[in-house]
C-alpha cells in the first residue's frame, strides 16, 4: 500500500487523493494488487462525486468518510 512521505511535511485537505494508489495498481503485479486497486477504486469515485456536487449543486451535502483513519476497537486491529 502506498505510505505517506514522510520526509517531508504536507497537508491533507479536501485535495488530497491517493493517486500513488491509482499509478500503483496500474503498473505494479504485487500481492498487494487487489488492496491497491480498492484504494484507487475509493479516491476516483471520490473525484467524481465532488465534481458532480459542484457541477450539479444538489441540495443535500455530500460527505466522505476516511475509514481508514477512524478508531477500531476490534481485536483485528490490533
Amino acid at each position: 500500500m502506498p505510505k505517506p512521505h514522510l520526509d517531508h511535511d504536507f497537508i491533507i485537505d479536501d485535495n488530497t487523493f491517493n493517486d500513488e494508489a491509482l499509478q500503483r495498481a496500474k503498473s505494479e503485479d504485487t500481492p498487494m494488487k487487489g488492496l491497491l486497486i480498492y484504494a484507487s477504486m475509493k479516491s476516483e469515485t471520490e473525484k467524481a462525486m465532488w465534481k458532480w456536487v459542484d457541477e450539479n449543486k444538489p441540495e443535500f451535502v455530500l460527505n466522505c468518510i476516511v475509514s481508514s483513519i477512524l478508531p477500531c476497537e476490534s481485536e483485528k486491529c490490533s
